[in-house]
C-alpha cells in the first residue's frame, strides 16, 4: 500500500484526522450501534487530581503510579458508532467477568442476530451497576456506514484505541501532585534506567 504524499498534503480535505474519544456512560443512555466484537486491552491509571483527573495510560515498567502502590486497572476498548454525535468512539470496558458487568450485558447483544439493525441504549445507574437494552433501530436513523467503512479501515490498518485516552511518560506522572505525594512518602521515586536489551531490540536492521 503506498501514499501519494503531493497529492495527498496538496488536498484541502486531508487535515489532522479526528481524535478517538471515549463514549462517556452515565444515567441517561447513549445510543450506540456494535459493528464489531474486536477490542482491543488497555491498562489505565485513573488519576484523582486536578492536574488530569481521568484516566491514563499505564506507562508499564517503571511506572510511578504502580511504583506508588496503585495498580492500574485492565479494561477491554470496543470501537462503537455513536448515533448522537455521528461518530466512532471508545467504549471501556472492565476485563472482569462480573454477571452486572458491562461486558455480561454486552455480549448477548454482540452475538444475536440482526445487531446492525439494533439501536443499544448503555447506562450506567449506579457507579457499579449498567443497563442494556437494545430497541429496533429507526428506518431514518443514522446508520454510519461511511463513517463505520472508514474507522474499520483503520482498525485493520492498527489503529490502537487507547488513543482516546491520555499518554504520559513516567517523569510526567511523577510530577503530578497527588501522585508526587505518594512517592514523597515513600522516599521518592527515581526514574529507571532504560533497559539496553530492549532498545537493542528496537535497533533498524542495517
Amino acid at each position: 500500500m503506498t501514499k501519494n504524499l503531493i497529492n495527498y498534503y496538496s488536498d484541502s480535505s486531508a487535515g489532522a484526522p479526528e481524535p478517538l474519544t471515549e463514549l462517556r456512560l452515565g444515567a441517561q443512555a447513549a445510543m450506540a450501534l456494535l459493528f464489531t466484537p474486536e477490542a482491543q486491552p488497555v491498562s489505565l491509571h485513573y488519576i484523582d487530581d486536578e492536574a488530569v483527573n481521568g484516566y491514563v495510560k499505564c506507562p508499564g515498567d517503571g511506572c510511578p503510579v504502580c511504583y506508588a502502590g496503585a495498580k492500574p486497572s485492565h479494561f477491554d476498548l470496543l470501537p462503537v458508532f455513536d448515533v448522537e454525535s455521528g461518530v466512532v468512539k471508545v467504549l471501556r470496558i472492565s476485563d472482569n467477568r462480573r454477571p452486572a458487568g458491562l461486558a455480561a450485558k454486552l455480549i448477548p447483544h454482540l452475538k444475536g442476530e440482526g445487531a446492525a439493525d439494533k439501536l443499544i441504549l448503555i447506562s450506567k445507574p449506579t457507579r457499579t451497576d449498567y443497563s442494556v437494552i437494545s430497541r429496533p433501530l429507526g428506518t431514518d436513523a443514522n446508520r454510519g456506514e461511511a463513517e463505520i467503512q472508514a474507522f474499520s479501515e483503520k482498525f485493520d490498518n492498527g489503529l490502537q484505541l487507547g488513543l482516546a485516552f491520555r499518554a504520559m511518560t513516567c517523569n510526567e506522572l511523577a510530577e503530578v501532585p497527588k501522585v508526587a505525594a505518594r512517592l514523597g512518602a515513600m522516599g521518592g521515586w527515581i526514574q529507571p534506567a532504560p533497559n539496553p536489551e530492549a532498545s537493542a531490540g528496537e535497533a533498524e536492521p542495517s
